[in-house]
């Protein structure tokens, strides 16, 4: 391991200590959230579901809850799954070809709503790469349901 990435991975353990000690908020509306970059978690209850990065924290959490199928990529996710329909690059199953199905739509609009009640907490990170290290360390370590990380 280089001294530059073990760097690195010894700030894990105390980011995800600021990051639990954050106070969990709403996340609609979204005041409680910095217009800063860093990772931010999702939470249903007192269950983190979703980690993830930004530039801008506050704008993220924004087009998490703005209900358009272009931004609101989590609540698009938790419709596919929903209505079992994994991502494609094909035209058939795109976002466009699906929000144009009645019922895939209502199951989008259905998981825009469960992301506006769900609460988070933040930390805020400015180096682009000490971000990328922990949002994988704070998934795994949060045992979020929602965090792939695999490539189509």
């Amino acid at each position: 391991m280089t001294p530059a990435f073990k760097s690195l991975v010894d700030q894990m353990p105390s980011l995800l200590e600021q990051l639990n000690a954050c106070e969990l908020n709403s996340i609609y509306p979204r005041k409680a959230f910095p217009k800063c970059p860093g990772i931010y978690a999702l939470y249903e209850g007192r269950k983190a579901v979703y980690v993830g990065r930004s530039k801008n924290i506050w704008q993220r959490i924004g087009n998490h809850i703005g209900g358009r199928p272009e931004q609101s990529s989590f609540a698009f996710k938790l419709a596919r799954d929903l209505m079992d329909r994994p991502a494609t690059y094909k035209k058939e199953g795109s976002r466009k070809d699906l929000m144009e199905d009645k019922t895939f739509k209502l199951a989008f609009e259905s998981s825009v709503d469960r992301v506006r009640s769900m609460h988070g907490r933040y930390v805020e990170i400015e180096s682009e790469k000490l971000q990328h290290i922990f949002e994988l360390y704070a998934a795994l370590s949060l045992n979020t349901q929602y965090n792939q990380f695999g490539t189509s």
